[in-house]
C-alpha cells in the first residue's frame, strides 16, 4: 500500500485498536510500541531507561542505506570482530530511515547522516552519545507515558509530572478524538479537509502529545538501534565502530543541509518527501 491518506487512515485505526485492551484496564506506566523491526532486548531496556526514565516519549533510531556503492553480504550471525576486515571497502554510511516523522527540537528536518541534528545544542548531545531533544520521532520503536492514553478515571495521581490542565492555544484538528468516554490520546490521520499537512499517524501522536497535554520531553536515543532488514541491522548494530562513524559526519556545523544529496542519496535518485504542498 502506497504512503497516501488511505494507508495512514488504516495504520492509525490499527494502532489505536491494538492499545484498546491496555487503555480499558489501566494500571501501567509506559506504552511500548515496536514496528516490524529487528531489535534486541537490551536495546528495549535502554529505551525504557532513557534519561533515567524522565521523559514523555523516547524513540530509538532505525537505519537503512540509500545509494551505497556496494552492500556487504552479511552472515546469518555476527562474526567475531577479528573478521571485520571482510566488510572493509564497502560504502555503507549509517543513514536514518524514518525521515518523514523525525523533527529536531525546533520542528525542522534532520539529516539522514550522523549526527542527524543540525542545531548546536542537539549536535552537542548527539556527539556525546546522549539522548537528543526532538519535536517528533518514531524510528521503529518508542516508549511513551501512559497517562495521556487513559481515561481520566484510570490515570494515576501520584506521578511526579501531572498532565497539563491549561487551555489549548490552538483548536484541535477534527480528527483528534477527545471525549469523556474515550482515551484522550489516540493515533489519528491528518485532517486534510481543514488544511493540516499530510503526515504519518506516528508524527501526529507526539505532535498531539505536546499540543493537547503540554508534554514535550521527547528524545531520540541513538543507543537503541533498529532496522527493517537483517543485513542493515547486523551492520549498523554490530560492525560500525566509532572510527567509521567519524567519517560519516558530512555536515557543516551550525548550518542547514540544503543539498538533498547530502541529506539522502544524491544525484538523480535523490528522494524527496511529498507533503502535499506542506513544508
Amino acid at each position: 500500500m502506497l504512503t497516501a491518506p488511505p494507508r495512514i487512515d488504516f495504520l492509525a485505526a490499527m494502532r489505536s485498536l491494538a492499545i484498546d485492551p491496555l487503555v480499558e484496564r489501566g494500571g501501567y506506566d509506559r506504552l511500548l510500541f515496536s514496528n516490524d523491526v529487528f531489535v534486541e532486548a537490551e536495546a528495549i531496556v535502554e529505551l525504557l531507561h532513557t534519561k533515567d526514565g524522565d521523559y514523555d516519549m523516547a524513540c530509538g533510531v532505525d537505519f537503512h542505506n540509500r545509494g551505497c556503492v556496494s552492500t556487504p553480504s552479511l552472515p546469518l550471525l555476527p562474526l567475531p570482530r577479528a573478521n571485520y576486515d571482510l566488510f572493509t571497502g564497502t560504502q555503507l554510511p549509517r543513514r536514518l530511515y524514518d525521515l518523514w516523522v523525525v523533527r529536531d527540537r525546533r520542528g525542522d528536518l534532520v539529516s539522514a547522516l550522523r549526527p542527524y541534528f543540525l542545531d548546536d545544542p542537539s549536535l552537542h548531545q548527539a556527539m556525546n552519545d546522549e539522548p537528543v531533544s526532538a519535536f517528533t520521532c518514531w524510528n521503529g520503536i518508542v516508549s511513551i507515558r501512559a497517562e495521556p492514553f487513559l481515561p481520566p478515571s484510570l490515570r494515576p495521581t501520584t506521578t511526579g509530572k501531572q498532565l497539563s490542565s491549561a487551555p489549548l492555544t490552538h483548536p484541535l484538528p477534527s480528527t483528534t478524538e477527545v471525549t469523556p468516554s474515550a482515551p484522550p490520546l489516540r493515533f489519528r490521520p491528518s485532517s486534510l479537509a481543514t488544511g493540516e499537512c499530510f503526515s504519518s499517524e506516528s508524527f501526529n501522536l507526539p505532535y498531539d502529545l505536546q499540543r493537547v497535554f503540554a508534554l514535550s520531553d521527547i528524545y531520540v536515543n541513538a543507543r537503541v538501534i533498529t532496522a527493517y532488514q537483517w543485513r542493515f541491522y547486523v551492520w549498523f548494530n554490530w560492525y560500525i565502530s566509532g572510527a567509521e562513524l567519524e567519517g560519516e559526519e558530512r555536515i557543516n556545523k551550525g548550518t542547514r543541509v540544503d543539498d538533498a544529496g547530502a541529506v539522502l542519496e544524491g544525484g538523480a535518485r535523490s528522494w524527496v518527501a511529498d507533503d502535499y504542498g506542506c513544508s
